[in-house]
């Protein structure tokens, strides 16, 4: 059992004005000043069993007299409470948490919860003002920003700076701090206000289009309601545009945009502004941020206002437990913290890969180092040769007779070049014709002079058989050309004979005249103009065909002026058709109306009966027939004529075409005489052609034609046919120039065979093998001269140079000269290489020197990169393993723990803090769960409860609390819960609320809650005109 005198004490005391209402039952009012606004019922029989098995009866009998009172008001219905306290021993008994799910779970009369004994101080503790809260939570950006300061890194957090760049800078080692603004301004009157007073009037210029009311008069709590689209949101993010010159929600505003809120309790109006300068002094005061360069105040605005709803609503429905804690994380920490933890894991991705790059860097260079050092021990390990076998060169040298040995080494590039030349000058005495490397200067001379008077006699019969190949191909050239055209005359004499030529110009000639004729007749040809009329054959053409035209377009007129006439008859006869069909309908309407329908009522003439209809039917007929006819006979007479007049013009047009400029003076008579002796004159040429024409098919029949023959002219050389006895004449011309030509063809084959026997003397007198021809020859004899004369030069060089031995061959002076080039080559590639091996040890000296710096540079780089990566990486676990959040939830668990309490229904779990943490406790098992394990409407009024309790730990920032839908998948009970909850935030007077919400039944239940506070409530109805 209960004790029920302890809990009525306790009762008492919260309600001095308790009453009875009946055994064990008590209830008590609470009051804002002396307006009602809950009634709570406190039951303390402890007889939770029998109660819920007869709860409506138990209901009807203890709540409704109040319930139904007219002396309540209708809105406290949704203010009633019934409170069942129960002592430790029932709450104890198996059935309990059954019993306590259906009574909690009715929603009639009032809103039910079971409580326990010990409980029942802290149920009516709920709505008291909060303890004091300590400073602002933990800031992640200052918290981040502090860190990195103290590690020389405080660069990285710049928006201004790269990502690329701060990585860089970390390379480079700089040691920077963050770019910062110069210490915020002192705040205006009107901001120092603004942080301690309520909002007494929202005037809107410009922002956005809607909503559509600029002026809005504001209360302690405000209800915001309208359907989507009507500015409910824009509303509230005004507030947040005069509060922070800017909105976390990016739009476009109108130009002028312009917001001031008239604060209430003061004279000061707060205007929106731009000037970062203000911005940063209103941050630094409110919200203790002293910032970057980048203005952010609406990130610690939309912190402490529920206007960013996608995290909660994530929280509420997220499945997973990663994404659930970052949900958590962005709730406490703000939008913000997502854009410095993503910098924050730019700058180290990017940092960790700079690394990478410096350690293979170094790798390589350690790898490259090693291999300079080893090419550096091979080169001082290197025999050098040059030495010895300069001395063995020397000896060589001497061996050969050289006249000029080198003293030194420096002189084997002049040794080469002229050993080069000996080898040259050797080479020729060993291919020359004649041995002169050891004969007497005399000798040589002798031998050289005969040689040249040979070659000058093949030189000689050289052109003699030049000469002689000339003649002969001009004489057979003659030869052919006489023969072709004696081919060629012979060929033209069956048309000489014939006299083809003339006869294939008579019939050009008369075909000629016979097309001319033909097609000056062409346009009278047919026997159109036999159709001309009588009355015209006596006129000129010309006149005639005016006449005939002049008829024809005035038919033409008379034609269509016919159709249009009868065009507009038919029209009009078809409008008295409709006239009288609507005459016949008003007669027999008015005959119908008047009562003597014999009697006219017009001129008040009495007819027999049935006349007066037919007289006034027959008098609107009207028969326009006739004169349809007669136009129709009009049309017909003049589109004959038109016949006749074409046919006339068709006949006339064709003669005045076959006369020309004739037409004015000639008569249409005579012009068909014309036209008639043309004809006969056309039909004489045909017949002379067509006789002509029948000869040259015959002479064609034999073989001849005019292409042959003008073939044959071409080939003869001929522009037309001579006469026969020219033909004859040429053909003896020709064969004379063939008898002469054949002779001359003789006589230089004569010539050429006597040249060939003179070249075989002069061949056998060179010692030379007869050549193909005296040019053939006469080069040879000269070559044999240049050898000669080449290795006498040689013999000569060779002798400066070197002292020949009596006995030694050229072949074996070669053999020596070639051993001593080898030789040389050797000593000279010994040279080099000692030099190219000198050269090589210090460019690798040096390398070996560039990659030990290379390297100290490197690990001078990574060293700062690792420690870089080091502070980011435990920046990085802070925000990712929670640690921030951690804290700030710790720090806040007690009002977390309070508000949830508070707003969620039933208490199924317990918020506390375990090991530094915020713990969530089922009360049940007193196991922890996690956030996944819980509902979505219990995650919901979590959300609810983290940024509430974030809000009361705002003491120098504007008392306002800004709710856009923020009860997303809450049930009904716990919405009313939340309800009460700003109910006594509102009563306590720490804060100013607005609500924003399309749902017409919460905005509802919002009034039915608030509407208690009289003109302090303001319902601020949105719509679109």
């Amino acid at each position: 059992m209960i004790n029920a005198q302890q809990v009525e004490a306790i009762l008492r005391g919260r309600y001095p004005d308790l009453e009875d209402v009946s055994p064990g039952v008590f209830r008590g009012v609470d009051r804002f000043g002396a307006r009602e606004y809950a009634i709570r019922y406190f039951d303390l029989n402890d007889r939770l069993a029998t109660t819920a098995a007869s709860l409506k009866r138990y209901q009807e009998e203890v709540l409704s007299p109040m319930y139904f009172s007219t002396q309540v008001a209708t809105d406290l219905r949704w203010s009633h409470y019934l409170y069942f306290v129960t002592s430790d021993e029932e709450a104890a008994r198996g059935e309990f948490g059954r019993l306590k799910a259906i009574v909690e779970a009715d929603r009639e009369y009032a809103r039910k919860q079971v409580v326990r004994e010990g409980d029942v101080p802290t149920l009516l503790g709920k709505g008291s003002p909060a303890a004091p809260a300590g400073a602002l939570p933990a800031d992640l950006a200052t918290t981040w920003s502090q860190t990195l300061e103290q590690h020389g890194l405080g660069f990285i957090l710049d928006d201004e700076i790269s990502v690329p760049d701060a990585v860089r800078r970390i390379v480079a080692g700089s040691k920077d701090k963050a770019a910062r603004p110069v210490s915020p301004m002192a705040l205006l009157p009107a901001e120092k206000a603004a942080a301690g007073h309520f909002l007494k009037r929202l005037t809107i210029k410009g922002f956005r289009p809607q909503p559509e009311q600029k002026d809005h008069p504001l209360g302690r709590v405000n209800l915001i309601v309208g359907s989507n689209g009507v500015g409910k949101t824009s509303l509230l993010e005004a507030i947040e545009f005069a509060y922070c010159g800017r909105n976390r929600r990016s739009s476009v505003l109108l130009d002028p945009t312009a917001v001031t809120l008239e604060l209430g309790g003061t004279a000061e109006k707060l205007c929106s502004t731009a000037d970062a300068a203000r911005l940063r002094a209103r941050h630094s005061n409110w919200y203790a941020k002293t910032e970057l360069k980048k203005v952010s105040i609406q990130d610690s605005f939309g912190k402490f206002n529920f206007l960013d709803t996608d995290a909660a609503v994530n929280l509420s429905v997220s499945a997973s437990s990663d994404q659930i804690g970052a949900d958590v994380t962005r709730l406490v920490l703000g939008a913000a913290a997502e854009h410095l933890a993503d910098r924050l894991r730019r700058v180290m991705e990017q940092v960790r890969d700079e690394l990478k790059g410096l350690r293979r860097e170094s790798e390589t260079c350690q790898q490259l180092k090693a291999a300079a050092s080893a090419r550096v021990d091979t080169i001082k390990n290197a025999p050098k040769l040059s030495d010895s076998l300069f001395l063995e060169l020397l000896a060589a040298v001497k061996r050969l007779g050289w006249l000029q040995p080198p003293e030194d080494k420096g002189g084997i590039a002049a040794l080469r070049e002229m050993l080069q030349e000996a080898v040259s000058a050797t080479e020729l005495l060993r291919h020359s014709s004649v041995d002169v490397l050891h004969s007497d200067p005399q000798s040589a001379l002798q031998l050289l002079a005969n040689l040249n008077e040979e070659a000058s006699k093949a030189s000689a019969l050289d052109a003699r058989a030049k000469a002689a190949r000339l003649e002969q191909s001009k004489a057979q050239r003659a030869t052919q050309t006489a023969a072709d055209r004696i081919a060629a005359v012979e060929a033209l004499l069956p048309y000489g004979r014939t006299d083809f030529a003339q006869l294939a110009k008579q019939v050009r000639e008369r075909q000629d005249s016979f097309r001319t004729r033909a097609a000056k007749l062409a346009p009278v040809a047919s026997d159109r103009c036999a159709n001309v009329a009588e009355h015209l054959l006596d006129q000129s053409v010309e006149v005639a065909l005016s006449s005939v035209r002049a008829r024809a377009q005035e038919l033409q007129r008379q034609a269509t002026a016919a159709r249009a006439s009868l065009q507009r008859l038919e029209r009009t006869q078809s409008s008295l058709t409709v006239l009288m069909q609507r005459l016949r309908a008003t007669a027999q309407d008015i005959l119908q109306r008047v009562p003597n329908p014999d009697h006219c009522p017009i001129c008040h003439t009495e007819f027999e009966s049935g006349q007066l209809l037919i007289r006034m039917m027959s008098e609107v007929d009207s028969n326009t027939s006739s004169q349809a006819a007669l136009l129709q006979t009009e049309i017909a007479r003049a589109e004959e004529e038109l016949v006749v007049v074409h046919s006339a013009q068709s006949a006339l047009d064709p003669i005045r075409a076959f006369l020309g400029d004739g037409t004015r003076s000639t008569v249409v008579r005579e012009a068909l005489a014309q036209i008639d002796q043309e004809k006969a004159l056309l039909d004489r040429e045909r017949a002379s052609l067509e006789t002509v024409q029948r000869q040259i098919q015959q002479l064609q029949a034999d073989g001849l034609s005019a292409e042959d023959l003008s073939n044959r002219l071409l080939a003869a050389g001929l522009a037309e046919l001579p006469s026969l006895d020219d033909l004859h004449l040429a053909q003896a011309e020709h064969k004379k120039a063939l008898s002469i030509s054949q002779e001359a063809s003789r006589n230089a084959l004569q010539e050429s065979a006597d040249i060939e026997r003179e070249c075989e003397d002069l061949a056998e007198r060179l010692s030379i093998e007869l050549p193909d021809g005296a040019d053939a020859l006469a080069k040879a004899a000269q070559k044999q001269v240049s050898n000669v004369e080449a290795a006498l030069s040689a013999r000569q060089a060779l002798a400066s140079m070197m002292a020949i031995g009596a006995n030694m061959t050229a072949n074996e002076l070669a053999v020596d000269l070639s051993m001593t080039q080898q030789l040389v080559a050797r000593v000279a590639t010994a040279i080099a290489q000692e030099g190219s091996n000198d050269a090589a040890l210090e460019k690798e000296s040096k390398a070996v020197a560039e990659h030990v710096d290379k390297i100290t540079v490197c690990a001078t780089k990574i060293t700062r990169l690792v420690d870089a990566e080091g502070v980011l990486i435990s920046l990085t676990q802070q925000s990712s393993g929670g640690e921030l959040t951690n804290q700030i939830l710790a720090e806040n668990a007690q009002e977390i723990a309070r508000t949830f309490a508070s707003i969620h229904m039933p208490n199924e779990f317990e918020l506390k803090v375990d090991g530094g943490a915020l713990a969530i406790v089922r009360r049940k098992s007193g196991g922890k769960v996690e956030l996944d394990q819980m509902s979505t409407g219990q995650r919901a009024a979590f959300a609810l409860s983290l940024f509430l309790a974030m809000n009361g730990r705002l003491r120098s920032g504007p008392p306002v609390l800004l709710f856009d839908d923020p009860v997303a998948h809450v049930d009904d009970i716990n919405v009313l819960s939340f309800l009460d909850h700003l109910r006594h935030l509102a009563i306590n007077g720490s804060r100013q609320i607005f609500f924003a919400t399309a749902d017409t039944k919460l905005a509802g239940l919002f009034r039915h809650k608030f509407r208690f506070l009289g003109e302090e409530f303001k319902e601020l109805p949105l719509s679109r005109t």
